[in-house]
């Protein structure tokens, strides 16, 4: 009987392991399936937004880096409605030759952009303090010191952001005067 025993058992728990192995790969295989469906649909998502931006800057005779997306916080209501999104950002690169003329184009149109997105986002009636630098800088994050941008080649200047609110003074702020994400868009 001891052996006897010994063998259903060993059948029986190899079994329940192998049937236990089996549903976790196919569960696990379910969550990556709708993981590459989820990932999938925020990418053609944001492509999308992506080719609005391009064929709205055609339509209005702007050329990049000079293009200031209308209803940027509308835009972006619906995009995190449909992706999840906690900010966005529009960060066209600037080129050396072009850094004066795109700060004086965010000198011409930044200020009244982001007080119609701020109208937008908040209403007409409420009050929101923010700092709006027309030029491209970056910040010391240790000191908090702002320091104008200078021979760097080529720029990534925050644009346009949303949602407005926690982010204007952010506008015109070079990404890539972070390390890390200049480490990245120079491996690119």
């Amino acid at each position: 009987p001891g052996l006897g025993s010994f063998a259903v058992y060993h059948v029986s728990k190899t079994n329940d392991e192998d049937d236990f192995k089996q549903r976790f790969a196919d569960f696990a295989d379910q969550i990556l399936g709708a993981a590459q469906i989820k990932a999938k649909s925020i990418f053609t998502t944001f492509e999308h937004f992506s080719q609005r931006i391009t064929l709205y800057a055609h339509a209005s005779n702007q050329t990049f880096p000079f293009v200031t997306i209308p209803k940027f916080e509308a835009q972006f209501d619906q995009i995190q409605q449909q992706t999840g999104a906690v900010t966005m950002a529009f960060v066209p690169t600037v080129t050396e030759d072009q850094k004066d003329d795109y700060q004086k184009h965010q000198t011409r149109v930044g200020d009244a952009w982001i007080q119609d997105e701020l109208q937008y986002a908040v209403g007409s009636n409420a009050t929101i303090e923010y700092m709006f630098i027309p030029l491209i800088y970056t910040i010391n994050f240790e000191t908090g010191e702002f320091r104008l941008q200078t021979n760097q080649g080529v720029y990534a200047p925050i644009s346009q952001t949303a949602p407005i609110v926690e982010s204007a003074t952010f506008v015109n702020f070079d990404l890539l005067s972070n390390p890390f994400i200049r480490l990245g868009y120079d491996a690119v």
